[in-house]
């Protein structure tokens, strides 16, 4: 699952922004598709992936460290397939502002 609470950037529309749904459609487009780089182009600096892929609790997070668990996810599993998403506003921590956000469900094959 692909969480990102970033502010639009004027270069390109991220995931969280108030373009965010539409975003939320290209990546699990480009997920299905296997386009690792659209995948990369898609996430926002403060993107967290929350899955069941080690012991931790703890999200992964930033583009390199989610790029990296992408790819990887891509490599072990034959299919991936966009499943649903939610979204909605959520707290943010620290500052309290109200941000959008998206959660994207994939259910693959091995």
């Amino acid at each position: 699952m692909v969480d990102s609470t970033a502010r639009v950037r004027e270069d390109s529309v991220r995931l969280g922004t108030s373009d965010g749904a539409r975003t939320a459609a290209r990546f699990a487009r480009a997920v299905e598709a296997r386009d690792h780089d659209t995948i990369s182009g898609l996430l926002a600096g403060d993107v967290r992936f929350f899955g069941p892929y080690r012991a931790k609790p703890d999200p992964v997070k930033g583009i390199k460290g989610v790029g990296a668990v992408m790819w990887t996810w891509m490599c072990r599993f034959s299919e991936a397939h966009y499943v649903g998403q939610f979204g909605g506003l959520v707290q943010e921590q620290g500052s309290g502002a109200m941000v959008e956000t998206h959660l994207l469900l994939f259910r693959v094959e091995m």
